[in-house]
């Protein structure tokens, strides 16, 4: 019987989940800060675009990576942007035993830190910026499948360094996309924006089409891949 992975990942929580969202190449955060942010975001029941968007912020702060309450308040910035009931000052507080002044300080300091960093782009935002590009105009629940069937392939290819490592940034966010709609409608093939965005990123689609096939192979396992006739 073949593992029918598309109705597996849609059958999936609304929110996607990240086990490790972190750029293999820029490994600045420390690994203490990523498990107290995962257990923050569970207590406090945040979605996954704001436990995301903290670790973006996180990476923008090295100068004071080592400061114990940075975690806290990357998160409530976070908090601010992507949830409906933002994270307190008095919520912030109780995990930090400070005052709120203290925490409103912090508070300025890591947003006067971002203003002044260039954060660099990450690759979820890559393939979201591109989804938003090219299928714009299609059905709204198709394209937030796509979405969803994205983000758990970097899940996936997270643990792949050199995958992450060595391939252009551009290359993979088009090759997830590609593979995210293999799965999607069990076809391949190539499609017709793959040539758009290869002409974009200055690279032959066959490029694409390659690094999209080595996605699919390390997403569903050579049997899997093999039952599929991919």
């Amino acid at each position: 019987m073949i593992f029918d992975i598309k109705n597996y990942i849609l059958s999936l929580d609304s929110e996607c989940e990240f086990s490790c969202p972190l750029y293999c190449e820029k490994p600045r955060i420390l690994t203490q800060h990523i498990e107290l942010l995962f257990n923050l975001c569970d207590n406090y029941e945040l979605n996954s675009y704001t436990k995301y968007h903290t670790i973006h912020i996180l990476q923008g702060l090295n100068s004071i990576k080592d400061d114990p309450h940075i975690v806290y308040i990357a998160l409530m910035i976070s908090s601010k942007v992507y949830e409906k009931i933002p994270l307190t000052l008095t919520q912030i507080q109780k995990h930090t035993n400070v005052s709120k002044d203290i925490v409103t300080q912090l508070e300025a300091q890591c947003m006067n830190l971002l203003s002044n960093e260039i954060l660099e782009v990450t690759l979820f935002e890559w393939v979201i910026a591109f989804i938003e590009l090219r299928f714009h105009e299609i059905n709204p629940k198709i394209k937030a499948d796509i979405k969803k069937t994205c983000c758990y392939i970097i899940d996936f290819i997270y643990e792949e360094n050199k995958m992450i490592t060595y391939i252009p940034v551009g290359v993979l966010a088009v090759a997830i996309i590609t593979s995210s709609i293999n799965i999607l409608t069990l076809t391949i093939g190539e499609f017709s924006f793959i040539a758009m965005f290869a002409k974009a990123l200055g690279v032959e689609s066959d490029i694409i089409m390659n690094v999209s096939q080595e996605i699919l192979k390390y997403t569903l396992g050579p049997k899997f891949y093999s039952d599929y006739n991919f």
